[in-house]
């Protein structure tokens, strides 16, 4: 499937960062004569700013994540953001990303289409997704976790996924302040799911039942269903490879987490065992591969668990990301 620029809408969300200006201007390179979007909030400084349409939004501010992180959860501002952005769009494709993400070339766009002979799930044409953080649940016990920096598909399909979903309450961002944790994971996580997982869940109980109560929440059934779902709705892309984009938030695997994420032939082995009903040497590989790293995972955990007794969890988070610093 040929996509050319001038059937794209540029769809950039978030607040304006120092990087924003070079954002835009380099999405003007990469993608000539697309319909260029900013989606930010009310009273935002757009001066020199390159965009064909602004959208501006009342900030719904942010709710909280982990209070001994002082780590925010801003999920109601992605939803805010990028369901204003979208429903401003034009074009027949749409690509959504971030005021902080360097999109460096369109080469990713061939992917479009190319696993569409066997009939996505809901959508008209599979999404393509970043691997970072797509989650593999069979290394760490977070389902329904795909990646929500950047998304390209079919206009109807981009505004189905966020055009109708309901802001994360305070009952649902501060859900574990009154309800019991039972396992250890993401120690001082306070919302019911990430932000990720709020997003694509709430999308998919639009059309069928999940049985997952919180972000920790696995079984087997569980785990299935995601794993049918990443195959079925998206294709997942390795990040800085198939889909050439720098995050200048942070560095994405800054705590050593690259093998807790799907990477593309890992999506590859799902979209055959799930889509094309073939059991071969990639699928025993996918299914080695999760193993292994789980063991190595409940490894790490346990170390992360000790770190939390003791006091110095957040001073390690604190020194691996100063060494990892370029």
């Amino acid at each position: 499937m040929k996509i050319i620029s001038n059937d794209v809408s540029l769809v950039v969300q978030g607040a304006i960062t120092s990087v924003t200006k070079a954002v835009l201007d380099g999405l003007r390179a990469v993608f000539p004569g697309a319909e260029l979007i900013l989606s930010t909030w009310e009273g935002s400084a757009l001066d020199g700013l390159s965009y064909d349409k602004v959208v501006l939004s009342p900030d719904p501010g942010p709710q909280v994540a982990d209070e001994v992180a002082h780590l925010e959860n801003n999920v109601n501002r992605q939803l805010v953001t990028t369901a204003s952005g979208v429903r401003a769009a034009t074009r027949p494709y749409i690509l959504k990303t971030r005021t902080d993400i360097f999109i460096n070339n369109a080469k990713f766009l061939k992917y479009f289409g190319q696993y569409d002979q066997e009939a996505p799930y809901i959508f008209r044409n599979r999404v393509l997704i970043c691997s970072y953080y797509t989650r593999n649940p069979r290394v760490m016990n977070i389902c329904f976790h795909p990646s929500d920096w950047v998304l390209f598909g079919n206009a109807e399909d981009l505004k189905l996924y966020y055009d109708s979903t309901a802001l994360q309450t305070e009952n649902e961002a501060e859900w574990f302040k009154t309800h019991d944790k039972t396992k250890v994971l993401f120690t001082n996580f306070l919302s019911r799911f990430t932000p990720e997982q709020y997003i694509f869940i709430s999308f998919i109980r639009r059309f069928r039942r999940l049985s997952i109560d919180c972000y920790y929440d696995f079984d087997p059934v569980i785990l299935g269903q995601t794993e049918e779902l990443y195959a079925k709705c998206f294709v997942v892309l390795d990040y800085q490879a198939q889909l050439d984009i720098s995050f200048t938030k942070y560095d994405p695997n800054r705590y050593l987490e690259k093998h807790t994420t799907i990477a593309y032939w890992q999506w590859k082995a799902l979209y055959q065992h799930y889509c094309q009903k073939r059991r071969n040497a990639l699928w025993g590989m996918y299914c080695f591969y999760g193993f292994a790293w789980r063991c190595a995972s409940r490894i790490r955990t346990l170390g992360i668990r000790i770190l939390n007794c003791l006091g110095v969890k957040e001073t390690m988070k604190y020194f691996l990301m100063q060494i990892r610093k370029p």
